[in-house]
């Protein structure tokens, strides 16, 4: 899955663990950010059939809109442009 966390929230949670990052890339990157994102994964997997289950995950800075395309006028994923901008980093999550 590719996750785009809440930009506010993460960088809150950085301020009181007291983390230190260059940006939001980098702070997505850090191993810390990624277990607390794999656990809150885990509790709702919980809640979840199999096959809807999240198994792996990279977390990007990012944003879907319809300005850029990635989604429509009606707010639906345009999976053809999506699959087209993130080629590599899905080929890299499920090898």
């Amino acid at each position: 899955a590719i996750i785009i966390p809440n930009s506010t929230q993460v960088q809150d949670l950085a301020a009181h663990r007291k983390m230190v990052f260059q940006d939001l890339e980098n702070l997505y990157q850090t191993r810390e950010i990624n277990e607390l994102i794999h656990k809150e994964i885990e509790r709702i997997n919980k809640s979840l059939a199999p096959h809807e289950q999240i198994k792996f995950f990279r977390l990007v800075n990012d944003e879907w809109t319809t300005a850029n395309g990635m989604l429509s006028q009606t707010l639906k994923l345009r999976r053809a442009q999506l699959n087209k901008r993130y080629e590599k980093l899905i080929a890299a999550i499920y090898p």
